[in-house]
C-alpha cells in the first residue's frame, strides 16, 4: 500500500477532489481488474474510452481515479442549481462492498426514532422524513441526487444517509 500523496510526487494535477491522504493497492487501467483500494486510470484509447468505466470502477472498489475529465462534468453545476443543499444538511456517505443498504438504511431508522428528521438515498428507496419514493438507479446521477437533497431540505431534513 502506498499514500495516494506519494504517487503523485512530480505529477502536475489540473484539479482534484478528495483527500490526497488516501492508501492505494494498486494501479490499474482496465475497470475489469480493479480491486478494493485500486487507483483506476481513466484514459482514451483506441478501441474504447476509459472515463466510460469509472462508475464501474468506483462501484468495484477504486478508491482514487485519475482522469482528462470528470464523466460527469455538470455535477456542481447541477448543485449550484439547487443551491447547494449538500453544504445544509448532515450527509453522511457509506462505502464499502457489502452491507451499504443495510448501514444507510439502519442509521435513518435510528436517527428517525431519535427525533431527527433524516434523508435515505439507497439503491433500494429514497425516504425524504416518513415519505418514501422508489429508486430508478442504482447509481442516482448528480442531478437526481442534488434535486433530492433540495427536497430533503425543504421538508425539514437535517441528516441524510447515502450509499456511495
Amino acid at each position: 500500500m502506498k499514500s495516494l500523496k506519494s504517487l503523485l510526487i512530480g505529477v502536475s494535477i489540473l484539479d482534484q477532489e478528495g483527500s490526497l491522504d488516501v492508501l492505494v493497492s494498486s494501479v490499474v487501467f482496465d475497470s475489469r481488474k480493479i480491486k478494493k483500494g485500486s487507483l483506476f486510470v481513466a484514459q482514451k484509447g483506441t478501441a474504447s474510452d476509459g472515463h466510460l468505466f469509472v462508475d464501474k470502477a468506483l462501484n468495484s472498489g477504486a478508491c482514487v481515479v485519475v482522469c482528462e475529465y470528470f464523466p460527469d462534468s455538470f455535477h456542481k453545476g447541477a448543485s449550484n442549481f439547487y443551491d447547494n443543499p449538500s453544504s445544509k444538511l448532515k450527509l453522511v456517505g457509506v462505502t464499502g462492498t457489502n452491507g451499504k443498504t443495510t448501514v444507510a438504511t439502519l442509521l435513518y431508522d435510528l436517527f428517525q426514532k431519535a427525533g431527527c428528521i433524516s434523508g435515505l438515498l439507497s439503491t433500494v428507496k429514497i425516504n425524504i422524513g416518513e415519505k418514501e419514493y422508489q429508486a430508478s438507479h442504482t447509481t442516482p446521477d448528480s442531478v437526481t441526487i442534488n434535486f433530492y437533497l433540495q427536497k430533503m431540505l425543504e421538508n425539514g431534513v437535517t441528516h441524510c444517509f447515502m450509499e456511495v
